[in-house]
Order: C-alpha cells, then structure tokens, then sequence
C-alpha cells in the first residue's frame, strides 16, 4: 500500500507532466497542493482511506480522493500511465536540473524538439560552437562583478539561481544601465550605436542579450530592437540561470584568468 511520500511523489509528477502539456494551470497547482499537503500530513493517507475520510485530508477533493483511491486498490494510476505516454520520457529526466523546470523543458521540446539530455546537450554546444565561429554575437548585460565570476546575482539580492558563476565564452560584457542617463532617460540613438558597436553589436549580425533570468536584457533588447531598429536581436529568456546550471556547456571566468570586465 502506497505511503504519503510515495503518493506526493507521484501527484508531484502528475503535475510536472501537465505543465509540460500545457494543461490547465489551476489542475496542475491542485495537484501540488495535495502533494504537499500529503507530505505534512501528520498521519498515513491509507488510515483515512480505510476509514472512508479522504475528504478531510487537506487540499484534497473529490478527484483527487478517486486517484488515491485507485492507487491504494491497485498499486497504480492509469492517469498517470496515460500521461507518461504522452510526454516523452527524457523530459522528466531533466526536471530536477535547477533552472529548467516544466516550462522550459516544454519550450525546449516544443520549439527545438530536443526530448533527451544527449540532444539538449550537444544542442549547447552548437550553440557554444556558433559563438566561438562568430556567427552569433552573444553579450552579458549584468553587473561586471556578476560577468566576472565573483556574484551570481545583483549584490542586493540572494546569491542564487545558476550553480556555477562566469560568463558565456566569448560574451561581450555591455551592462544594461549603460543604455540611460543618471536621470533613468535612454540615451540619444547615436550614443547608443556606439556603445554597441565598439563592443561588435551591429545590426548587420545576428545578436543575443542575456542577464540572470531574462529580465535585465529584455530591456536592452528594447533599446536594440525598438529604439535602434535591430531586426536580429534575441533576448535568451533562460539566461545565466539556465547555462549556468546545464552540464558540460563552456564557462569562462575572467577574474580567474586575469582577465578585466
């Protein structure tokens, strides 16, 4: 008979196969709301059902109450069996890398159709490999002391997100507030083409910001492709958080080679 671990387990994953599938929102957080309410709970899931009281526990409805149910008669859940059919399997396998949860590995599959770490992986490295060729401008918008190595984060914010610091080889560092004046106003047009171009950015290439989680290069990607009329410029939404967290992809770190921001 499944115990409540085995059972939040297995309603964690329910959850975690819907987001992938883009199913309802409000289904998926149900069902890791009674994973965690399980994992708390203070006795068996299997003595209320003996009792016939799997209403009372906490964050659990009638639904839910019918899949433990089928789980504690049969060992198994025929939903979750139909589910695992429909998402390919090399996608859970992913889920537990720390930056790239069900939303991304469903981008990834959907977009890229990359369902295997092998593909995912060796997708890196093309993409590290199209970087070192040149056929891509890729730059880092962040703080020097975060490009460098030496913060993962904004100082004024918990030092979390990636597992490994530096920067993408090969990134020009051109942080974002470089793009306003003191006073929070963008600067004029012709100041911002330079500032881009002395660090090769020009809207002749094919060009990618990133930050830590997207959100401070998606205002440089404003300025590029609004301001300046970039057609070629990308915002990677995964950022530093996700390629700093994915296995085997190059990192550089200048301040330990010797190198200045």
């Amino acid at each position: 008979m499944m115990n409540n671990r085995q059972l939040a387990e297995a309603f964690t994953l329910i959850a975690d196969l819907s987001e992938i599938k883009g199913e309802n929102i409000y289904k998926t957080l149900a069902y890791r709301k009674a994973a965690d309410s399980l994992l708390s709970l203070g006795r068996e899931a299997s003595e209320y059902w003996k009792e016939g009281k799997l209403g009372d526990i906490p964050g659990v409805g009638k639904a839910i109450s019918e899949k433990i149910d089928e789980f504690m008669q049969t060992g198994k859940l025929g939903f979750l069996e139909k589910l695992k059919k429909e998402v390919p399997p090399g996608l859970v396998e992913w889920l537990p890398i720390p930056g790239l949860g069900p939303k991304r590995a469903a981008l990834i599959w959907k977009a890229l159709n990359i369902t295997t770490f092998a593909e995912l992986e060796a997708y890196c490295h093309r993409v590290a490999s199209a970087v070192g060729l040149m056929c891509i401008e890729i730059f880092d918008v962040r703080s020097p002391a975060e490009y460098n190595g030496e913060l993962l984060a904004p100082a004024a914010v918990p030092q979390e997100g990636a597992q490994r610091p530096g920067h993408i080889p090969g990134a020009a560092s051109i942080p974002w507030g470089q793009a306003v004046r003191e006073d929070g106003t963008f600067k004029d047009a012709d100041e911002l083409r330079e500032l881009y171009r002395s660090k090769g950015i020009t809207e002749d290439r094919d060009v990618i910001a990133y930050c830590r989680i997207g959100e401070r290069s998606s205002h440089t990607w404003f300025v590029l492709h609004e301001l300046l009329g970039f057609e070629r410029v990308r915002n990677y939404d995964g950022s530093w958080t996700e390629w700093g967290s994915l296995v085997g992809v190059p990192i550089e770190k200048p301040s330990l080679v010797g190198a200045t921001a």
